[in-house]
């Protein structure tokens, strides 16, 4: 939250710690009725809200739910915006890795097969912590 009332200085800003979410996201309990409860739990206090931060990696995975309980708001993926700083920092320096023959490496405390299935990954390697 203060990242973003550093740059969002016109706007006001609430924080709200969803970090329930992560488990049962996890385990790949997206569009069940537990995760519509719990999100319906943290939007009851976000009245006259208008936009709203998906702050964590996980979030966007509930991002159609959240949309579904929520119409009205405008939902923002920090993961895309800080992909985007990151890959223009990577090039305005000449860091980019720009091979074709690589392997993604995903590192998960999930179960394997579990974090391949919500994620749809094929064709990588995922080392279980």
């Amino acid at each position: 939250t203060k990242a973003y009332n550093k740059y969002l200085k016109d706007a006001v800003v609430y924080g709200e710690g969803c970090s329930d979410f992560v488990l049962p996201i996890e385990e790949g309990k997206i569009h069940t009725d537990e995760m519509r409860n719990m999100i319906k739990n943290h939007v009851k206090s976000l009245d006259n809200v208008d936009t709203l931060i998906l702050g964590c990696t996980h979030f966007p995975y509930i991002k159609e739910e959240i949309s579904n309980i929520i119409p009205d708001v405008i939902l923002i993926e920090s993961g895309e915006a800080t992909s985007k700083v990151l890959d223009n920092y990577l090039n305005n320096n000449n860091l980019a890795n720009n091979y074709e023959n690589r392997k993604l490496v995903f590192l998960t405390t999930n179960n394997k097969e579990e974090a391949i299935n919500i994620n749809q990954i094929k064709d990588v390697i995922i080392l279980n912590n």
